[in-house]
């Protein structure tokens, strides 16, 4: 009996070390870098809502239908209930089309935060 136990034990050992987990290769920025200045029209912003829903300037997208060609960097803004497998190929797919400067953030549906007040009233053209 114990002979069998034994050998279950090293079978679920061994099949276990084939295993083979892929992650993504990320470059994180140093602790004391300056923050990268870059023009708004090289940057691609993108939104991941609670169902993995892609959008683009607040229109429907697919990973697919987005044009990369032109943009050097990308902000995604997520939703904290998506799914991390969207964020993951998301990025996958920025990286396969060479954009590595990419900034995630969460997406704020309300405008409890300052930073989000700042940027609606920005993009009206007032100041606070």
């Amino acid at each position: 009996m114990s002979d069998i136990a034994f050998l279950l034990i090293i079978f679920f050992i061994t099949s276990m070390s084939f295993l083979y987990r892929q992650g993504l290769k990320l470059s994180l920025p140093k602790r004391d870098a300056a923050p990268v200045v870059m023009p708004a029209s090289s940057i691609l912003t993108l939104a991941l809502d609670s169902k993995g829903a892609l959008t683009k300037n607040g229109k429907p997208v697919s990973l697919s239908g987005i044009d990369l060609q032109k943009e050097s960097a990308a902000i995604i803004r997520v939703d904290p209930a998506c799914p991390y497998k969207y964020l993951v190929a998301l990025i996958e797919a920025l990286q396969q089309h060479d954009i590595t400067k990419i900034s995630v953030k969460p997406l704020v549906l309300s405008f409890n935060h300052a930073e989000d007040r700042y940027y609606a009233f920005r993009q009206e053209g007032k100041t606070t």
